[in-house]
């Protein structure tokens, strides 16, 4: 008979729905932005590689000591690059590929930088698995997490072997 009016109980349901659909918005976009960078990595031409720094890798091998840089994630490109299948690159020490030795100026870079959490670029020789030597301009940028220590490293290769042999001839 009478009409009725919403209630204190019915403006706090309200209110309550009103969040979870904004929050549901919210989610879609970043699963659409997420689907959009994921895209976009994985269809790159330059090879992308995401090491553990902190070495506990979900597929790390037991023999895999400690200050290793698992990897725990490579594109296509990467495949392309260097002849390793995701498979057989996932949970190895991001080192597996160098054809540097251990002692060059430019290794001694990489490990500064990595020492002082900084991002740079880095010009190394590597191996690819058919045992074919290329020149690889790495670069790197590490994510820390909350404390300010390497979390992740994010790598981008690319083959500059035919620059090199240009700047050498």
């Amino acid at each position: 008979r009478r009409a009725a009016g919403f209630g204190d109980d019915d403006l706090r349901l309200v209110v309550r729905f009103a969040g979870l659909a904004a929050q549901v918005l919210a989610n879609h976009a970043l699963a659409e932005r997420n689907a959009l960078l994921a895209a976009v990595v994985e269809g790159s031409s330059a090879s992308v590689v995401i090491a553990e720094a902190s070495g506990r890798a979900p597929s790390r091998p037991a023999s895999a000591s400690r200050g290793d840089f698992p990897l725990v994630y490579v594109n296509r490109a990467f495949e392309t690059l260097t002849g390793w299948s995701r498979a057989e690159a996932l949970g190895r020490d991001c080192r597996f590929l160098s054809d540097e030795p251990p002692d060059s100026p430019e290794r001694a870079r990489l490990r500064q930088a990595m020492q002082d959490n900084a991002t740079g670029r880095f010009v190394l020789r590597n191996r690819a698995r058919d045992g074919r030597a290329f020149w690889n301009e790495l670069s790197l940028h590490p994510i820390l997490d909350a404390d300010g220590r390497i979390d992740k490293i994010v790598a981008t290769q690319v083959d500059v072997t035919e620059r090199m042999k240009a700047e050498r001839d």
